[in-house]
């Protein structure tokens, strides 16, 4: 298993070109500098396979909760995070955690190869947030029933899609839903999913691969 830099991204097409050109050339001349560990890193990263469309273990299905837009100083969302047994990815929209017998610190989510220079990095406190399921009274969830889409605005040309609650008889209309897309990645659109609202945060426990998985989806003002 290798150790990978945070601060690597994936290069371009004609920059993995170029790496290995020049290493090429450096050979054919029987130059003796080899490739750098960084642009090794590079290559690594552009030959990393893509995600499975579906999981086929926990860890893929907790990678995918994992934010994919790189920031610097949020860079602890682009990486599953383990801490006291508990595996975790957020994009800071969605959060999913489950048990797991891997060591502290952070993973690549395609590869599970830890990642270096990320033991100053604090992880957001996530264990009180999740102390909301123990006020949550849990329902079967219906998809279909329990909930219905509205459209609360554009994003590239695109409309976004937002559950919310199906207004019951005699209740006024909750003001807040949540993005259709979380949820539907949350739930994989199966009936009979366990859930449950505090403080309008939606979460959602299910079995993945024998593994017990608790999801929190953030609410959005509707």
């Amino acid at each position: 298993m290798i150790t990978l830099h945070n601060d690597i991204k994936k290069p371009s097409r004609s920059t993995a070109f170029n790496i290995v050109k020049t290493a090429l050339e450096d050979c054919q001349n029987k130059h003796s500098v080899p490739i750098d560990r960084m642009q090794l890193e590079e290559l690594y990263k552009y030959f990393t396979p893509s995600m499975p469309a579906k999981a086929k273990t926990i860890e893929q299905y907790i990678a995918r909760f994992v934010g994919v837009n790189f920031d610097y100083a949020r860079r602890y969302l682009n990486f599953i995070y383990v801490k006291n047994g508990k595996m975790i990815g957020t994009n800071d929209h969605t959060l999913a955690v489950t048990d797991t017998d891997m060591s502290d610190g952070y993973y690549n989510p395609k590869t599970l190869d830890p990642i270096a220079d990320m033991e100053t990095v604090e992880f957001p406190s996530f264990e009180q947030i999740l102390k909301g399921k123990d006020k949550c009274r849990f329902s079967t969830v219906r998809v279909n029933h329990d909930f219905e889409t509205i459209d609360t605005g554009t994003k590239g040309g695109k409309p976004i899609l937002t559950y919310v609650l199906s207004n019951k008889k005699g209740e006024k209309k909750p003001d807040y839903g949540f993005n259709k897309k979380y949820v539907d990645t949350a739930t994989n659109r199966d009936e009979g999913i366990i859930y449950g609202i505090h403080e309008k945060i939606l979460h959602i426990r299910k079995r993945v691969d024998s593994h017990n998985v608790e999801i929190l989806i953030m609410p959005l003002n509707v």
